[in-house]
């Protein structure tokens, strides 16, 4: 979305200089801070949309994407298990005797399990056995196993055999995003309660990093709408024969500069030091204001 900002002002201010529009407002006497007002107006309202998304949209959307992608790979599962025939799944071979369906949920009956490696062979056979899906949490499927036995043949003989009441063979684990990263999912307020907390507690500021950085990031996120708001109208201050292809490089150049420094160098320092978290994120959204601040003395300047 700030990203969008920028480049929307760019176009706008493009195609107004482009038909001399910029051009009669300045032989009016009127200067071009007029647009300043409505471009951060513009600015604060996809701030708003930003936060919005983030807390709200984005969180939901993705765990309806989980619940999906779950469903769907229990029915794979479900399809893949066909009685009477031995069927292969990922790494195993699966055969199922019979089935029958109580209380709306699918029981297998007389199952066996079997996978080889290139040192033992292991094989599973239980009474029953159901699939049961748990997408809220870690998003895991399994075939959950009932009364059974559990062999494990290795090369060497020593074979061990075990006995069990339940057991959960997870043959599908959805590929989520890692800790830090699922930290997005969590709203700016609880973050900043999370982080409060560890503080009070006295917890060792590394144990909740990852927490204090996204928490930042989004924070930084927001502040960059306004900065990059800034930086459209900075583009149309510098040149005063503005064109869409300048209005665009230096916009683009602009956006490229923001990520390279506020994406990747900003995890780097975040995984690779020990440097506090505000220290990292916020002199580099001040690369962005530093830039537009040039862009905007440079058209001063020629003025």
């Amino acid at each position: 979305m700030p990203v969008g900002l920028n480049l929307a002002n760019a176009f706008f201010f493009g195609f107004l200089s482009i038909n001399s529009e910029i051009l009669a407002l300045r032989s009016f006497g009127v200067k071009v801070e007029i647009f300043l007002k409505p471009v951060l107006i513009v600015a604060l309202i996809v701030c708003f949309i930003t936060f919005i998304d983030m807390d709200y949209l984005y969180p939901y959307s993705y765990r309806l994407y989980l619940q999906e992608l779950v469903k769907g790979q229990v029915k794979t599962l479900q399809s893949v298990i066909q009685e009477g025939r031995v069927m292969t799944y990922m790494n195993y071979k699966i055969f199922v005797a019979s089935s029958n369906i109580i209380q709306d949920k699918k029981i297998f009956n007389d199952i066996i399990i079997t996978q080889t490696n290139s040192r033992s062979y292991t094989s599973v056979y239980a009474k029953k056995a159901m699939i049961e899906e748990n997408s809220i949490g870690f998003g895991l499927i399994s075939l959950t196993l009932l009364d059974g036995d559990y062999i494990v043949n290795y090369e060497d003989k020593k074979n061990i055999i075990a006995k069990f009441d339940k057991m959960y063979f997870l043959f599908s684990k959805q590929n989520i995003s890692s800790s830090s990263e699922s930290m997005l999912m969590i709203k700016i307020k609880k973050l900043y309660d999370m982080i409060k907390e560890n503080r009070m507690n006295s917890i060792a500021r590394e144990s909740y990093r990852y927490t204090e950085e996204k928490f930042h990031f989004k924070i930084g996120l927001l502040i960059s709408c306004i900065l990059f708001g800034f930086a459209g109208f900075a583009i149309v201050k510098a040149f005063s024969n503005l064109n869409i292809g300048k209005a665009l490089f230096t916009s683009i150049s602009t956006i490229m500069v923001f990520y390279f420094v506020f994406v990747f160098l900003s995890r780097t320092l975040v995984s690779r030091t020990l440097i506090p978290i505000p220290l990292i994120y916020y002199p580099l959204l001040g690369i962005l204001a530093f830039i537009s601040g040039v862009l905007y003395l440079v058209g001063i300047k020629n003025n």
